[in-house]
C-alpha cells in the first residue's frame, strides 16, 4: 500500500528540482502577487534544506523587497529566477 503523503511533503519534494523551483518563482512572479512571491520563496528555502532561519529571513526582507516591485512595475520591468550555476562567472 502506497504512503500518503501530505501538500506540503509533496510541494516540498517537486520544489528540491532546481528546474521545477525555478518554474514555480517564475509563475509566482508572474501573477504579480508580491506576498505569494514571497511564500513560494520561503517554500523553496525549505525545500532546499536551508535552515529555517532563511526563510525567516526572506520573510523578514518581504517588505523592502516590495519597493524594488514597486520601482520595477513602474518601469515596466519585472524579474525572472534562473538557476546560478547554469550561468558563467563573469569578471
Amino acid at each position: 500500500m502506497l504512503k500518503s503523503r501530505t501538500y506540503e511533503q509533496e510541494v516540498t519534494g517537486y520544489l528540491q528540482d532546481s528546474e521545477l523551483a525555478i518554474e514555480y518563482l517564475n509563475v509566482a512572479l508572474e501573477e504579480g502577487d508580491l506576498e505569494l512571491f514571497w511564500n513560494a520563496l520561503q517554500n523553496v528555502a525549505k525545500a532546499k534544506g536551508k535552515s529555517e532561519q532563511l526563510a525567516i529571513q526572506v520573510a523578514t526582507i518581504g517588505g523592502q523587497g516590495n519597493q524594488l516591485f514597486f520601482l520595477l512595475k513602474e518601469l515596466g520591468l519585472g524579474l525572472k529566477s534562473i538557476d546560478l550555476s547554469q550561468v558563467e562567472a563573469v569578471n
